[in-house]
């Protein structure tokens, strides 16, 4: 199987799919693309394309809701794809909504922590003013921890002062990602 993966779960995944012992191609898509539908869309299509001239099966990790014609892209290729709306929902499956029913929550990995700049600063051109009215209505940004990649306080705390939003670090393994991997193969 080829996989096309958004590279905000790079760490995870190589890490996954060394302990499951998978040693198929990943080729990742810049996960800064996720701010304009159309970029990430050519992207994903080139991407796609490039996995197809392999001539093999075709994995996608990247969330369903990530685009709105994701699915209808996927069923184009033939692609398998994991029924999970984003990369938390990736990661954390049904805790997820455990945690979204506490509060209002937005959700980064290690690999949102070292790309949230080019997303959120270079992408979509947001000033400390912008990202504080757009992180607002949010009580927490949970930090999903899976252990892969080191994030340091800095990081953290300057993601903070840029949103103004307090951060509460979820540990979690990477076992319900892993199951996610083991599905495509099985669809």
């Amino acid at each position: 199987m080829v996989f096309v993966a958004c590279a905000i779960l790079a760490e995870e995944i190589k890490c996954a799919m060394k302990e499951l012992g998978i040693q198929d191609e990943v080729i990742f898509i810049d996960p800064a693309l996720h701010i304009d539908d159309k970029l990430l869309e050519a992207a994903l299509i080139e991407k796609l394309n490039e996995a197809q001239s392999r001539n093999d099966k075709i994995g996608l990790l990247i969330g369903t809701s990530c685009h709105p014609k994701m699915v209808e892209i996927a069923k184009k290729y033939e692609a398998k794809i994991a029924p999970k709306a984003n990369c938390t929902d990736l990661l954390l499956g049904d805790k997820m909504k455990e945690l979204d029913s506490e509060c209002n929550s937005f959700y980064v990995s290690c690999g949102w922590l070292e790309n949230w700049r080019n997303i959120f600063v270079d992408g979509l051109k947001w000033d400390a003013c912008d990202a504080r009215q757009n992180f607002g209505s949010y009580e927490r940004v949970v930090f999903v921890d899976t252990g892969i990649g080191e994030v340091s306080d800095e990081d953290q705390f300057d993601f903070f002062e840029y949103t103004q939003v307090p951060i509460e670090p979820y540990e979690t393994s990477l076992d319900h990602f892993k199951a996610q991997i083991m599905s495509l193969y099985k669809k």
